[in-house]
């Protein structure tokens, strides 16, 4: 199962399952510069449950630790050459 999200015509971000990675329910974040003929890992294999664009290349990617039972954010302003981490409100 794999979500495609456009950037433009040739840039897009893909969030797929991968069930060669040994921790269940493992959502990867890739990104695609030349129309889908090659895909580069944004975040490695963090578990990253979804993500949302603000703009073309302002982005948030939500994750969960299974270990440590508490919620992920990733944050990048430069469409995915860097990351942040955003602390996220206690429930």
């Amino acid at each position: 199962m794999t979500s495609l999200f456009p950037l433009s015509n040739e840039q897009a971000v893909a969030l797929f399952y991968n069930p060669d990675v040994p921790v269940s329910l493992t959502w990867e974040l890739e990104l695609t510069t030349n129309g889908g003929r090659s895909l580069h890992p944004l975040l490695g294999h963090q578990e990253v449950r979804a993500v949302g664009f603000a703009t073309h290349t302002t982005w948030l990617a939500l994750g969960l630790s299974l270990k440590e039972k508490t919620s992920l954010a990733w944050r990048t302003t430069n469409g995915g050459r860097s990351w942040q981490s955003v602390m996220l409100p206690n429930p």
